[in-house]
């Protein structure tokens, strides 16, 4: 019995392992797809500063043309950032931060009504998949195929190989 269940542990070994090998490619596939989702999202609002800022104006946002330039410009160049993985995890609390933001002003009855009643008008929400997109990398980091991972495996480089 002990045998098979030795065997069973190994079996299930192999299998986390061939999955956690995918970790690095499934982040780079995110941070493509919604770094880039996060720069149009920047640059179709920096397009129309005037009207984001009367939009952030009915959501009684204080100082709205400021917010309306600053949100613009930061899910643009977060949304770059993400998407090569350059500062990733600082990227991606501000565009949390963002994100959180617009789900408490622009979808209050989403935020606080239906996120436990019924979860799946949370979901359907715009700001979602850029929250769970921007939680991912902030939990778990850009992966390997980043600049950022590109730049740790140089620096350990440099500690192991001084000269």
């Amino acid at each position: 019995m002990l045998e098979k269940s030795s065997f069973l542990i190994q079996i299930y070994q192999k299998f986390v392992r061939l999955l956690s090998s995918f970790q690095s490619i499934f982040l780079l596939i995110i941070r493509i797809i919604w770094g880039y989702q996060f720069f149009l999202s920047g640059w179709n609002k920096v397009g129309d500063i005037p009207g984001f800022a009367r939009f952030l104006e009915s959501l009684d946002i204080w100082a709205p043309v400021f917010h309306a330039y600053f949100v613009s410009y930061a899910e643009m160049i977060l949304g770059l950032f993400l998407l090569f993985g350059l500062f990733s995890r600082p990227s991606a609390l501000v565009l949390t931060i963002i994100m959180f933001t617009a789900y408490s002003t622009a979808h209050t009855d989403s935020f606080t009504l239906s996120l436990f009643k019924d979860p799946s008008i949370f979901a359907k929400e715009t700001p979602f998949a850029y929250l769970f997109t921007s939680l991912i990398v902030l939990l778990f980091g850009p992966g390997l195929f980043s600049i950022d991972g590109w730049a740790r495996r140089l620096i350990h480089y440099k500690e192991k190989y001084p000269y």
